[in-house]
């Protein structure tokens, strides 16, 4: 079993909850097949976004 130091696992622990966080936030908002959906273009959809946040408001202010 591996050992971890406490500081670094709480950091990684803490790392993956925001994560989490912040994924689920998105996800509610984006229609995705999961079936369809990779990794990839799950980023690739994030980046489209990022580069153009209007159109992620509008989504989420429509869908609401």
């Amino acid at each position: 079993m591996p050992t971890f130091e406490f500081p670094q696992f709480r950091k990684d622990l803490g790392q993956l909850s925001m994560a989490r966080k912040a994924l689920r936030g998105v996800l509610l908002h984006i229609d995705l097949d999961p079936g369809e959906t990779t990794v990839e273009t799950f980023i690739q959809l994030l980046d489209h976004f990022y580069e153009r946040p209007n159109e992620y408001r509008e989504m989420i202010y429509d869908t609401v």
